[in-house]
C-alpha cells in the first residue's frame, strides 16, 4: 500500500513518519484526485495514472530548482555550511539543515501546485 492510499485511509503523518508540510501537501493533491475520480476501484493504479497526468501539466517555470536547494548551494557559496558542520561535530546535536532543506522544498511544491490550481481556475473562469 502507497503512502496515498495510508493518508486516503486516515493514517496520520506521524504514523506514517514524514512531515507535516509533505503530509498536508499530499492531502491536497489526493482531494484533488478525488474531485475528478469519485469512483475508486484500485486506487493504486488509478492515483498513479491521474498523478503522471497532474504533474505532467506543471510548466516549465515551475520546474527550476527548490526553495531548499538554493538555500543549500547559498549556504554553501557563503561558508554557513562549515559552520553549522563545525557547530554539529562541537556539541553533538544535529543542526537540522537537512530537515529544514526538505521541509523548504515541500513548501515549495505545495506553493506551485496551489499556483498551478490557481492558474486553471482563473482560466476556467475566462472561458
Amino acid at each position: 500500500m502507497t503512502i496515498a492510499e495510508q493518508i486516503f485511509r486516515g493514517v496520520t503523518a506521524e504514523q506514517l513518519g514524514i512531515s507535516e508540510i509533505s503530509y498536508r501537501s499530499r492531502r491536497l493533491t489526493i482531494a484533488e484526485f478525488l474531485k475528478t475520480n469519485p469512483p475508486l476501484i484500485d486506487f493504486d493504479s488509478e492515483y498513479k495514472d491521474w498523478l503522471k497526468i497532474f504533474n505532467a501539466a506543471i510548466t516549465p517555470t515551475q520546474q527550476g530548482p527548490l526553495l531548499g536547494d538554493m538555500v543549500e548551494k547559498f549556504t554553501h557559496a557563503t561558508g554557513l555550511d562549515r559552520i553549522a558542520k563545525t557547530y554539529t561535530r562541537i556539541t553533538g546535536n544535529d543542526c537540522g539543515c537537512a530537515r529544514r532543506k526538505e521541509q523548504l522544498n515541500e513548501a515549495d511544491r505545495m506553493i506551485r501546485k496551489a499556483g498551478k490550481h490557481l492558474k486553471e481556475v482563473i482560466y476556467a473562469t475566462r472561458v
